[in-house]
Formats: C-alpha cells, sequence, structure tokens
C-alpha cells in the first residue's frame, strides 16, 4: 500500500514540476515576444515612415528594452539591437541636419542615409524575425 501511495505521490510531484516548467516557459515567452513586438515595431516604423517619430512610442519601447535584452535573449540579440539603436541614431542624426537646411539632404549624407533605410527594410522583412525566432519557437518546449 505505501508503495502505491509513493508511486501516485511520485506522479503527481512529476505532473507539478512539468506545469511548473510549462509556466515558466510561458511567461518567458512572454516576456521575449514583448521585447520582439518592439524591435520589429521600430524597425517597421522607420522602413515605412519618411520622418519617423524619434521620441515617439515605437522608439521609446524599442530604448526601452534594452535593458531586458540581453538577459531574455543573451549577448547576441542584445549587440544586434545596440546595431538597430546606433543605425536608428544615425538616421536620426541626417534627418535632423537634413531639416536644419530646409529639408535638403547634405550630399555626403545621402548615401549613408540610403544603405540604412535598406538595412532596416531588410530588418523590418526578414532580420527581427530571423533573430528572434529561434528564442520565440514553440517546438523547443517539447
Amino acid at each position: 500500500m505505501a508503495l502505491v501511495i509513493g508511486g501516485i505521490a511520485a506522479y503527481i510531484a512529476f505532473r507539478q514540476y512539468e506545469v511548473a516548467r510549462a509556466k515558466l516557459n510561458l511567461d518567458l515567452f512572454e516576456r521575449r515576444y514583448a521585447i520582439f513586438l518592439n524591435v520589429s515595431g521600430f524597425a517597421s516604423h522607420v522602413l515605412t515612415s519618411d520622418a519617423p517619430q524619434w521620441n515617439g512610442d515605437a522608439w521609446l519601447k524599442f530604448v526601452n528594452g534594452f535593458d531586458q535584452t540581453e538577459f531574455l535573449f543573451g549577448k547576441e540579440l542584445a549587440d544586434y539591437c545596440g546595431e538597430m539603436h546606433k543605425a536608428g541614431y544615425k538616421l536620426k542624426t541626417y534627418y535632423n541636419r537634413a531639416m536644419s537646411n530646409r529639408g535638403v539632404m547634405r550630399p555626403e549624407d545621402v548615401e549613408d542615409d540610403y544603405e540604412l533605410r535598406i538595412w532596416f527594410s531588410e530588418q523590418a522583412q526578414h532580420g527581427v524575425r530571423a533573430r528572434f525566432g529561434e528564442y520565440l519557437n514553440f517546438e523547443r518546449w517539447k
């Protein structure tokens, strides 16, 4: 009888462990997904806006998620987000220079501005999803 009760207790403990692990995975997924949406939203905002709102919602959510990125994803994705931040800041600088010059971009900024916009286009369409995908894949939970 004690063996049966011990077996039932072990089974219940194992199931509780599985539930706790699934809950941890779900919580981690939700936090990671929020960061993914912020990064993807920022890349899309830059891509689709002639004059991105650098103090707007997309920028602020992106920047405010920096401190969590390395903890939730690791150094590689934190560096990627840092690269995106740097590229966004360069675009902001080019935009501000153009606005201070009656909306005309300086010739030396045109090519780099174009290359950065192409880079943001690639990130918005494929890059962000590819980089974050391995961390948001439910197949790894099985």
